[in-house]
């Protein structure tokens, strides 16, 4: 069974390159902290009901808002539309906020930008906010006219490199060009900005153009963890899993060990180089975190359990597997596609289950 959905907790740390990392000034604005002005315009809308998505739950958390922790069927809402179509018609939400890595919420930003019920109301340097019932569509801002009260220059180039990352995901791929054009105007230099333009290639399925601009900013900041990250990602989508695999292993030695980004795409591309011990060490490490940090811990303990099967090793293998059936929150294809793997090493190993 491959990967078969990104954890959406191991995006957490990643903020800090949407977010906080942006700035160098000593006291960044409020903007560039956490998704604050998210917040603000639901509070605005009268949004008594609001999803947002875990990470940016966490990050609003520690900037001292008041938002309810996430739950496991907030993390399998965001990957599965009937889900969360179920979860919506339980709660009737006013609003939905998403906001950090637009990985993490891709399939349920699609299905917004898609549904009848809910239209784009706000999008800045964080994420989106859609409304219920809000009948005018989106239009995007005018680059000349954003963030104009930043007068750090390093700092407003952050905002709208981050408007660009999040406009492209919401499907505004001429204003996101726009914004990044500006922010690399206004600081030609900014590893920060170069970092964002690397992403935004990436997201786009533009690994070689990823890789270069990755390389642009590594040029300026050998060690900077989220280029590394980015090249690693796009040298392996290439097919070039052996440089993929080295860039990985820096960025690992480079990275806070308890940041689970890295971890998780460590561990990503060591099954693609077949490194199996070494996916074992970074999944056996993100398990552990997630139950600290008192996460869902499910793919985690799915992912552990196919690498433990390809090494041989049936027992522990099914003994991560079941765990993870034993958590809330599972959508019926998760469960599914556990339940058959379980069967399947079982099958093969001949152990009990």
């Amino acid at each position: 069974m491959p990967f078969f959905r990104f954890p959406h907790f191991a995006g957490l740390i990643f903020l800090a390159f949407l977010g906080v990392a942006c700035s160098p000034a000593p006291t960044p604005d409020r903007r560039m902290i956490a998704p604050i002005a998210l917040a603000d315009a639901a509070d605005e809308a009268g949004a008594a009901r609001v999803f947002w998505n875990p990470s940016a739950r966490q990050v609003l958390t520690a900037a001292g808002r008041k938002v309810p922790p996430a739950g496991p069927e907030d993390y399998t809402a965001l990957d599965d539309p009937s889900f969360w179509r179920r979860l919506d018609r339980r709660n009737r939400f006013d609003a939905v906020a998403l906001a950090g890595q637009p990985s993490e919420y891709a399939a349920l930003l699609g299905h917004l930008r898609d549904s009848p019920d809910f239209r784009l109301a706000h999008l800045d340097n964080w994420g989106v906010l859609f409304l219920r019932g809000k009948p005018e569509p989106f239009q995007p801002p005018e680059v000349t006219q954003t963030a104009t009260d930043l007068d750090n220059a390093e700092e407003r180039s952050a905002y709208l490199a981050g408007m660009a990352v999040v406009l492209d995901a919401a499907g505004h791929a001429g204003a996101a060009r726009d914004f990044l054009a500006t922010a690399r105007d206004l600081a030609p230099q900014s590893a920060d900005v170069r970092t964002r333009a690397a992403y935004l290639a990436l997201q786009n399925l533009r690994f070689r153009e990823a890789i270069d601009t990755a390389d642009e900013t590594l040029a300026l900041d050998r060690k900077n963890v989220p280029a590394l990250q980015i090249k690693a990602q796009a040298l392996a989508a290439s097919g070039r899993i052996d440089a993929a695999w080295i860039a990985a292993e820096q960025f690992k030695e480079l990275a806070d060990p308890g940041d689970m980004n890295a971890l998780f795409l460590h561990a990503q591309i060591a099954n693609a180089a077949r490194a199996f011990s070494r996916e074992q060490n970074s999944l056996e490490r993100l398990v552990l975190l997630a139950e600290q940090a008192g996460i869902p811990a499910t793919d985690y303990r799915v992912y552990l359990g196919q690498c433990y099967a390809k090494q041989g090793k049936p027992q522990p293998a099914l003994d991560q597997l079941k765990a993870a059936l034993g958590e809330t929150g599972l959508s019926e294809t998760q469960r599914a596609d556990i339940e058959n793997a379980v069967r399947t090493i079982t099958a093969r190993a001949g152990v009990t289950p």
